[in-house]
């Protein structure tokens, strides 16, 4: 059964392994071959673009027909786009517009189903500029023409300022289309030297209906979107939420509602990235201000249009040109109140910084003087923030994302801007390692309330949005808190149109992440997903992601894994009784030879016994254990011997260290043996408790008699054979010295007394005193530097010290007293009558210490060594006489006498 299951487990992992490897690799292939398509159409786009902008029949502005006839020939041969357009000096505008791209764009130019193209002429100056529109059938039948009063001029659209600046290909950023309010990426160039532009236009419908029409698998999502995360097209419909808004009531008066009927639709400003303010997600305008304006919109009934494919720069310079009818989020300054008139608020936008989580002690920018600070660029605060900290380096970036961005990798020390903002960027741009401070202008008053600026000239437009602001109660309020700033209410992050995968962003600046599927986790749930690089060059990236999960991947490869282990298992349990039936003559000799290895782990060698068996392998299996047997026991034996040799040497080393002891390592084990066999053999009461059975416990005892002193073989020799308390390795120079000590004071006391017995003679006497401690001093000195050895001793310095050593002086006190044993029988003869004199420096006969051990050793050793007549001489004047260094020739040999035990402990091992 173990069997079988294993085999099962195996068949598992490996087919899910294989399967997962095949999953891989089809869908990395599929994958691959949507991010060439997109990749395709982008190359192409730019080709065409190329083609268009030499072609000579849309050079002149006068001859309509071979340009309409380009321009259908370009839209049937590529019907994913929306339109393609000409753009001239004086404003005016001339596009062709395919209809069947989609029913949104059909049904927001009010096109008939029968409708098939839409040519749009825009014309004249000021006032008096309209826009021609003409509906035409697939055979190009002209089914309808209008026309109308417009303020589009091209003169002031970023696709033709931005080709005419850089001369090459310019693709846009998502945006609303003027002409439809579709949003949608605009592809444009300059016609040669002329200031003519030419565009192409496709919707970001077109481009989702493309990825939904390539899946991938089932359940997967594709996504186009920018380095921002910020998704351009899907293959999935976004899931935002169609629920109306909490319109408060509001009355309006008959001349608010003739002023309202006398209004055209309003130009309203969309900031690009702003979130969760004002942005825009796929070219469509979102956030908290987008949503106020649409109220205001409900309330009053006025009509707005967004503009947005601009930066906030340029927006302003479109409010402040007239081309735009209102700016909003807009923190109200001096400055920008001369601009135009300024609504009350409706929302507060508190300030924070943002800088790297270590930092955590920055309360204002008071305290970021002479640091950096990173702020979106032509923002109204950094005027504010230049005047009041000076100090401070301002950088300018691009919008909040590319400022943390710069915070995170250390470029800048700090990032401005409102608290929500920055929360609402690192949450959804998945930065880590950020911390926010609140309060950076501390108590100082600075404008952080968001309003909206209407144009000089529209006082009563003003007067009615303030009264649809205030008219905004608590059930707006929350609402428009609860879709905006709420982030735990903000689950589902494809509703605020960014990416959902936290790869697929790190992609974005990560190219070793792209080209690959990889395996991540999302809300609990298994996902692969795929990046690659659809974009790159001089114009902004674009990625395409693949999400799918792992279910949909894996799912039709492991059905049939499963099959497979399902038959597996079957034919499985058919064979077990067979393979029980084989196995039982294999498994009886293995289990008793599992029995007899026992008994060798137990070291029980003597009852091991040979299993026989038919199987000629187990046979000779069970000889050889019986075999390896035997040799376990003569190694062993060997070890043991081995053991024992080393046991003894060491007593052997610690009875030659300290040879008063008479042999007491080796005499100890032969009594204690002798008193275990009686204690053990004995019934007294003591020894009940005390049984020696086996070998095992002899040798136990044994080996401890043996090893019962090893502890002295790191005692200091002169610690073992002490003979005496102050006995001790001695430096005898102080011996030396105090005798110098006793003649010195001996001068000083002769001449007190011959000073008393001839006062008359005290100079002489004070002369002879000073030359007589003077010739001490030097004396002891040479004496002490001949102790130190650290130079030759010529036959002159060794006749100077045997004179210095021939002074006398008197001993009052017995030399015999207070001596070891050792000490008293090396005195010889009667002790001296008192006082004795004594020679300064002296060669005694107690000094000559006999040998009293044997130095004949056996031949076969090679001990071939000259051996002094003593064991040691310490005689003061034959030590102090040693030509080079501090040793006798006793001395060396007692140094080169470790040889001598080696070789004998050595030759005693049994190897």
């Amino acid at each position: 059964m173990l069997t079988a299951a294993l085999a099962i487990g195996l068949q598992y992992y490996s087919g899910q392994s294989l399967a997962k490897d095949a999953a891989r690799s089809l869908y990395t292939l599929a994958s691959r071959s949507v991010a060439s398509e997109l990749r395709g159409i982008g190359d192409k786009n730019s080709s065409v673009i190329d083609l268009l902008a030499q072609n000579s029949a849309l050079g002149s502005d006068k001859e309509e027909a071979p340009q309409v006839e380009v321009f259908v020939d370009f839209m049937e041969k590529n019907p994913m786009h929306y339109g393609i357009y000409l753009g001239h000096e004086d404003g005016s505008f001339f596009e062709l517009i395919n209809l069947n791209v989609g029913e949104a764009a059909r049904k927001s130019l009010h096109a008939l189903p029968t409708d098939r193209w839409l040519l749009i002429r825009v014309e004249g100056e000021g006032t008096a500029r309209q826009r021609h529109i003409s509906y035409y059938d697939d055979g190009f039948n002209l089914r309808l023409a209008r026309s109308e009063p417009t303020d589009f001029d091209v003169r002031t659209r970023a696709w033709y300022t931005h080709a005419m600046k850089s001369g090459g290909v310019y693709r846009s950023d998502p945006y609303l289309f003027a002409q439809s309010g579709q949003a949608g990426q605009t592809i444009s160039r300059r016609m040669g030297e002329t200031a003519t532009v030419v565009g192409i236009d496709m919707t970001l419908s077109a481009i989702s209906s493309f990825l939904a029409s390539q899946q991938v698998a089932d359940y997967g999502e594709m996504f186009l979107y920018n380095e921002d995360g910020e998704i351009i097209a899907a293959s999935v419909e976004s899931t935002e939420s169609s629920a109306e808004f909490p319109v408060p009531d509001f009355l309006m008066t008959s001349a608010e509602k003739a002023f309202v009927a006398t209004q055209p639709t309003l130009k309203v400003s969309n900031e690009m990235n702003w979130p969760p303010f004002d942005y825009a997600a796929g070219g469509v305008p979102r956030g908290y201000s987008v949503d106020v304006i649409r109220m205001i919109g409900k309330m009053t009934g006025l009509q707005f249009e967004f503009v947005n494919g601009v930066s906030w720069g340029e927006l302003m310079s479109l409010f402040q040109a007239g081309d735009l009818d209102l700016l909003q989020s807009v923190v109200p300054t001096t400055e920008n109140a001369q601009w135009g008139l300024t609504s009350i608020s409706y929302a507060e936008a508190p300030y924070a910084l943002a800088t790297r989580a270590a930092v955590t002690d920055l309360e204002s920018l008071e305290q970021m003087w002479g640091k950096t600070l990173a702020i979106p660029v032509d923002w109204s605060i950094i005027p504010l923030v230049r005047e009041r900290f000076p100090d401070i380096i301002v950088i300018e970036v691009a919008n909040t994302l590319e400022a943390l961005r710069k915070v995170q990798s250390g470029e800048v020390f700090a990032a401005l801007d409102n608290e929500v903002t920055l929360r609402h960027v690192i949450s959804y741009s998945y930065l880590e390692g950020l911390v926010l401070h609140h309060k950076p202008f501390g108590e100082a008053e600075v404008p952080d309330t968001l309003r909206i600026l209407v144009q000089n000239d529209n006082p009563e437009l003003l007067q009615l949005i303030n009264r649809a602001i205030a008219a905004m109660g608590v059930t707006q309020r929350d609402y428009l808190k609860q879709q905006w700033l709420d982030f735990d209410a903000q689950s589902d992050q494809v509703e605020a149109g960014r990416v959902t995968s936290e790869l697929l962003v790190g992609m974005t600046s990560d190219p070793s992440l792209l080209d690959q599927l990889i395996e991540t986790s999302l809300n609990g749930e298994t996902y692969f997903v795929y990046g690659t690089r659809i974009v790159a060059g001089d114009n902004r990236p674009l990625f395409f992601g693949v999400r799918v999960p792992e279910v949909a991947i894996l799912g039709p490869f492991m059905d049939k894994v499963k099959n497979s282990i399902e038959i597996t298992a079957c034919f499985l349990l058919l064979v077990l009784p067979f393979s029980w039936l084989f196995a039982t003559p294999i498994v009886r000799p293995i289990k008793a030879l599992v029995l007899e290895n026992d008994k060798v782990r137990d070291r029980l060698y003597k009852d091991v016994q040979q299993v026989t068996s038919n199987i000629n392998e187990l046979d000779q299996l069970s000889e050889s254990m019986v075999e390896m047997v035997s040799a376990i026991r003569t190694h062993e034996q060997a070890q043991r011997d081995l053991m024992d040799s080393f046991i003894h040497l060491i007593a052997q080393a610690i009875d030659d260290k300290s040879a008063y002891t008479g042999g007491h390592c080796e005499r100890v084990p032969l009594l204690a043996l002798m008193l275990a066999e009686e204690a053990s053999a004995s019934d007294a009461p003591a020894f009940e408790s005390f049984k020696l059975e086996t070998d095992e416990q002899w040798r136990e005892y044994q080996i401890g008699a043996w090893l019962h002193d090893c502890g002295k073989i790191i005692t200091p020799e002169h610690i073992v054979d002490k003979g005496s308390k102050l006995e001790a390795i001695y430096n005898r120079i102080h011996e030396v010295r105090m005798r110098f000590e006793v003649l010195y004071r001996d001068a000083e006391i002769d001449y007190w007394k011959s000073l008393a017995e001839n006062p008359e003679q005290r100079e002489a006497l004070i002369q002879e005193l000073e030359l007589r401690q003077a010739t001490l001093q030097d004396d002891y000195k040479f004496v002490a530097n001949c102790n130190v050895g650290g130079e030759f001793l010529d036959p002159e310095k060794q006749a100077r010290l045997r004179t210095i050593g021939s002074k006398t002086w008197y001993r009052y006190f017995d030399d015999r007293l207070g001596l070891s044993p050792v000490e008293e029988l090396r005195l010889r003869g009667e002790p001296e009558s008192l006082p004795a004199a004594e020679k300064l420096l002296a060669d005694k006969p107690g000094h000559v210490i006999e040998r009293s051990g044997t130095t004949d050793y056996p031949p076969h050793m090679g001990i071939d060594m000259d051996i002094p007549e003593h064991l040691y001489n310490q005689g003061e004047i034959y030590n102090l006489s040693i030509s080079r260094g501090t040793l006798t020739a006793e001395d060396r040999f007692k140094i080169n006498e470790h040889m001598i035990s080696t070789i004998k402990m050595l030759d005693s091992l049994p190897f």
